[in-house]
């Protein structure tokens, strides 16, 4: 009994363009096992996404929406303490009732704000993620309609569907992942960078320093342990 289809990454980094239409052209899909452990960590997975731009220029209004919903959190989260401390500065410490209402009515709207806009921005992000898979989809079955029967011929049918199937949920997977693990935390960061520089320049530029460590460091981390799992299978 054949054992069923299961993901796969590495079929996503490593395996061959699709051939051109017409062809009859071996469609190889390599064993990870066999290739060597420096060139698995080629590719991310992750950065597949950017391949996905072509498809998603005929949603690029939802998408700029989608970018500035995820702008207004992000200032909103960072504001809070900023909030906090000028409720107590100015409301607590100095006795100014009228502080305390506005930067009350600003938390109390703005956290309603904060999950009505949120969990638009999570529909809007879902839907146009789905439309974008849907696309490339429907590109490849037109794409794989007009080759030749030679290349069904020569190609196992598990390799073929793998294609739609492993592949492409990698890639759906890869981008409903990429505003909470990507976008998301870059903007935080270039936001809590600019704050810094309106409290202190100085400490700013002290903070600067751990950016390069910040972006290489898990880097460096995830090719290491890439390697050891290659080496243990």
């Amino acid at each position: 009994m054949k054992r069923p289809l299961e993901y796969n990454p590495e079929l996503i980094q490593k395996s061959e363009p699709l051939p051109e239409k017409g062809s009859s052209k071996k469609w190889k899909v390599p064993n990870p096992k066999k290739e060597k452990a420096g060139s698995e960590t080629e590719g991310a997975p992750s950065l597949l996404i950017f391949g996905l731009f072509r498809f998603a220029k005929k949603y690029k209004g939802r998408i700029f929406l989608i970018i500035g919903l995820l702008c207004f959190e992000i200032g909103f989260y960072a504001s809070i303490p900023f909030s906090f401390k000028y409720l107590i500065d100015e409301a607590l410490i100095n006795r100014n009732q009228n502080a305390l209402y506005w930067i009350g009515a600003y938390l109390a709207i703005g956290t309603i704000a904060f999950a009505i806009l949120g969990t638009l921005r999570d529909y809007l992000y879902n839907w146009a993620s789905a439309r974008i898979i849907q696309d490339l989809r429907l590109q490849m079955y037109e794409h794989l309609d007009q080759l030749s029967l030679d290349f069904f011929s020569n190609n196992k049918l598990g390799d073929i569907l793998s294609r739609f199937f492993n592949d492409l949920t990698a890639l759906e997977h890869a981008l409903l992942a990429f505003i909470p693990w990507g976008l998301g935390p870059l903007l935080e960061a270039v936001f809590g960078t600019i704050l810094l520089f309106l409290l202190d320049w100085k400490l700013a530029l002290i903070a600067l320093l751990i950016w390069p460590i910040s972006f290489l460091g898990p880097g460096f981390y995830l090719e290491n342990q890439l390697k050891l799992v290659i080496q243990e299978n």
